[in-house]
């Protein structure tokens, strides 16, 4: 089986519950360790998959005891593994003013995925439906957009097509007026904890655009993983001032914007990593699996 990247975030379920007895599992005399390792889905691999893995003082059997133990665990939670798949309109659509702040993941264009970090749906599907009220913030990968700006200079408006250069399965530009914010060299920190360990970033060459919807649109030479608000501040954007914020991932970006989101919304958009698994096509992995082949039986190791 392989838990769906939509549902891997260790502080919601199921992954709580699956943490919570691995750490009654580490606990045990003669117990050295013991893991859940979640797996990749968009790892066109044999080993792809979840698993559980045990460490024990020398106990081989043991070892194997609790490991089964957490395979079961996996298998009996195996459903709720399973992506809750959102669509763009009904994720927009559930959007309310007067909620607090609301964060849509663009699970299909997931940077950590390797994506474009151009995809447009969501802001689309946004504009289309709440229109001019809402403050909006995203960010695209957009070199050709980004030399636009800087060649028009801040204060500059000019009409611009944003996003949905890379392939049309990301969306269509989101095209008109824009007048530039702000220009800058795309470095800056985030001195916490996050995904990777980094602390350093560099997104490339940036824009910062706003149309008179109060669309706001960082653009980056490089796709950059929206681990940190410091992409934001460090391009003197304001946080507070939005009612939406969409960022491409679907787990990472949490814990840079749960601060200030009231609201996470995870978004099965199409895409590389699209949370839809189901649709993609593998050579590799192994069979059968779950949810591939939903027919799938297992049993612990002897």
């Amino acid at each position: 089986m392989v838990i769906n990247i939509e549902r891997q975030i260790t502080s919601e379920s199921p992954c709580r519950e699956l943490a919570d007895r691995a750490d009654q599992i580490r606990g045990r005399p003669g117990v050295l360790a013991a893991s859940i390792v979640l797996g990749f889905a968009y790892a066109d691999v044999p080993e792809m998959g979840t698993s559980s893995s045990v460490t024990t003082d020398g106990d081989a059997d043991l070892a194997q005891a609790c490991a089964n133990e957490l395979g079961q665990c996996l298998w009996q939670s195996r459903e709720s593994c399973c992506a809750k798949l959102i669509s763009a309109k009904d994720a927009v659509r559930s959007i309310s003013t007067g909620t607090g702040p609301t964060l849509l993941l663009d699970v299909g264009d997931n940077i950590g995925c390797a994506t474009p970090g151009d995809g447009t749906l969501l802001v689309h599907a946004l504009l289309e439906e709440h229109g001019a009220w809402t403050r909006a913030f995203a960010c695209f990968c957009d070199t050709e957009s980004v030399r636009q700006a800087h060649q028009a200079g801040v204060g500059a408006e000019l009409t611009m097509r944003l996003g949905g250069k890379y392939d049309p399965m990301y969306g269509p530009p989101v095209s008109g007026r824009f007048r530039v914010r702000g220009l800058f060299d795309g470095w800056f920190k985030e001195p916490e904890a996050r995904h990777s360990a980094l602390f350093e970033y560099d997104m490339g060459p940036t824009a910062v655009v706003e149309s008179e919807s109060g669309l706001t649109v960082m653009l980056n030479s490089i796709a950059t993983m929206p681990f940190s608000l410091h992409q934001l501040t460090s391009c003197r954007i304001d946080h507070k001032t939005f009612d939406v914020f969409i960022a491409k991932g679907a787990q990472a970006p949490i814990a840079a914007y749960a601060s200030v989101c009231r609201t996470t919304i995870r978004v099965n958009t199409p895409g590389a990593s699209t949370p839809d698994i189901e649709t993609l096509s593998y050579h590799h992995r192994r069979r059968p699996m779950y949810p591939f082949e939903r027919q799938t039986t297992w049993s612990p190791s002897p």
